[in-house]
């Protein structure tokens, strides 16, 4: 056998230097001692169904908002406090720009004024509401 300064893999693309006091061996029936060790720390993944990772799916408003098209809606906006706008969706375009007819503002609950037809720029809107929904959940709350 030979004692030889040689190379030593320890992992795919890591090279070390062979001590002298190792050996090669020089037999074709024996193989080498060059070792091969993972020096990262094995780590375990966890992997979850979707179904716990998100309990909210997210859907394209645009279909939804397509079916109120000449049905009552609510709309809040984001500023003036507790501000919205009720009355029959006539449109609503590519960015979200709403026309209402037979419009009413709301102003914290009190009707302030019937203003008819109505456009609502898109970036002032909190969220829209089909009325109906809005009225059912007034029916089930319990007075007392």
């Amino acid at each position: 056998m030979n004692v030889m300064n040689s190379l030593v893999i320890k992992s795919p693309g890591l090279i070390s230097r062979r001590q002298p006091s190792q050996r090669v061996a020089t037999n074709s029936n024996l193989t080498s001692d060059a070792t091969i060790s993972n020096p990262r720390p094995s780590t375990t993944h966890s992997f979850q169904s979707p179904a716990h990772i998100m309990s909210f799916v997210p859907i394209n408003p645009r279909p939804f908002l397509q079916n109120l098209v000449n049905e009552e809606v609510i709309i809040r906006l984001k500023w003036g406090g507790q501000t919205e706008y009720k009355g029959k969706l006539v449109s609503i375009d590519s960015y979200m720009n709403i026309q209402l007819s037979g419009a009413e503002e709301w102003i914290d609950s009190e009707m302030t004024s019937t203003l008819g037809q109505v456009l609502i720029r898109c970036n002032n809107v909190l969220y829209i509401s089909a009325a109906q929904i809005k009225k059912e959940e007034d029916d089930t709350k319990m007075e007392g």
